[in-house]
């Protein structure tokens, strides 16, 4: 590699204002480039796996960089942190394959992992059914840091914890207790919907929302709303009353708990949350205090839309796309409301309340969101 590269790639990682910038895509050209130019670069390797989360690098370049970063003779610290990267966006883009459990369990025997890597590479290889593996890493942690096994927020590996004895009895009676309530709501979406007997809307939180005549939403016999929708008294366009499901966001921090008058039912989106979150306990914990049932959104159909769209799909998007499975044809018009997708771009979206910048790219490919919508809905004849 020339000297010239080197400054260049050096520059690229250095400079903060990669993130400031409109055109991200140019960016992870670049980063690509020089990536390929010089494999061996762990922080280059990093950046890579980021912009690939973020959909601006194709997944098979990814995973082609990551390979040839850990085939390369990397320091055992770097070699973690570029395991780690990885598996986090393996188990999030394809689940706990071959591949993904193999770097679990590399980060479960080095001896520059944390025990948090540790614990988290113990979530990997359970929900992959290797739960004798993930108990003899539970007994390694057990000794290394207690701690994190007596509050512990993973789910599933919290029970098996609990089985072993390595959690507080209060603590395991509440992940038990949260576990069971989860798989007693399974099917509840389909049933609503079912039930609906195929009269239901969607309302996302775009600003063409309101654009329909009279009260339309209180003229379905159900009524799905997204993440942080707007109250309708502050909103001037007539959005409805009603909230039947409420498809969200695990993340109570991010989506904050609200008093939702006869809500129903409760979806959370995410990425297999009975396994993948740290935190995963509790904030289903905190959603169950809502009084009513429920589900996570199934690992399957996520993976699935993340395959499709390079990307993270959107709530909305994984609200949309598990309706027409379930009804097994295109949605109509007057089942969805508030889909903007191509208002949308990579550091700006748009809300019927306002638009929401970031200093960093969204974490979804809003392109190829409008693009699936197209596919999951009837063309609106008012639009071009």
């Amino acid at each position: 590699m020339s000297w010239l590269h080197l400054l260049n790639l050096k520059k690229l990682i250095a400079d903060r204002s990669v993130w400031l910038g409109a055109d991200y895509q140019s960016t992870a050209d670049r980063l690509l480039l020089q990536h390929n130019c010089c494999s061996l670069d762990a922080r280059t390797t990093l950046k890579v796996i980021e912009f690939a989360r973020l959909g601006l690098i194709p997944y098979n370049e990814a995973v082609q960089c990551g390979r040839s970063a850990l085939d390369s003779d990397l320091p055992e610290r770097k070699r973690v942190a570029v395991s780690r990267a990885f598996m986090n966006y393996l188990w999030e883009r394809v689940g706990p394959n071959d591949e993904t459990m193999m770097l679990a369990k590399f980060l479960a025997r080095s001896d520059k992992s944390s025990s948090h890597d540790k614990l988290r590479a113990a979530a990997l290889l359970n929900a992959g059914g290797k739960i004798d593996e993930a108990t003899k890493l539970l007994y390694v942690i057990s000794k290394m840091q207690p701690r994190l096994l007596t509050q512990i927020g993973y789910l599933e590996l919290g029970v098996l914890a609990s089985g072993l004895g390595l959690v507080d009895k209060g603590h395991a009676m509440s992940l038990l207790k949260v576990r069971n309530r989860l798989n007693e709501a399974r099917g509840t979406f389909q049933t609503l919907v079912h039930a609906s007997g195929e009269s239901f809307v969607a309302i996302a939180n775009g600003p063409s929302v309101g654009a329909s005549s009279g009260n339309f939403p209180e003229k379905k016999r159900l009524v799905i709303r997204f993440n942080n929708f707007p109250d309708p008294q502050t909103v001037a366009m007539n959005i409805g009353q009603r909230t039947d499901i409420w498809i969200r966001s695990h993340d109570t921090a991010y989506v904050p708990l609200r008093k939702i008058e006869n809500l129903k039912h409760v979806v959370v989106s995410g990425c297999d949350c009975h396994h993948r979150f740290s935190n995963g306990f509790q904030h289903l914990s905190n959603l169950f205090a809502l009084g009513v049932s429920v589900e996570v959104v199934p690992t399957l159909l996520y993976h699935t839309l993340f395959q499709e769209l390079n990307a993270s799909p959107s709530v909305g998007l994984i609200g949309i796309s598990w309706l027409q499975k379930l009804v097994s044809r295109k949605l109509h018009n007057d089942e969805v409301s508030g889909f903007d997708l191509d208002l949308n771009n990579s550091n700006k979206t748009v809300y019927v309340n306002g638009v929401s910048k970031g200093r960093r790219p969204s974490r979804h490919n809003w392109q190829a969101e409008h693009c699936l919508y197209k596919q999951l809905v009837e063309a609106d004849p008012g639009k071009s």
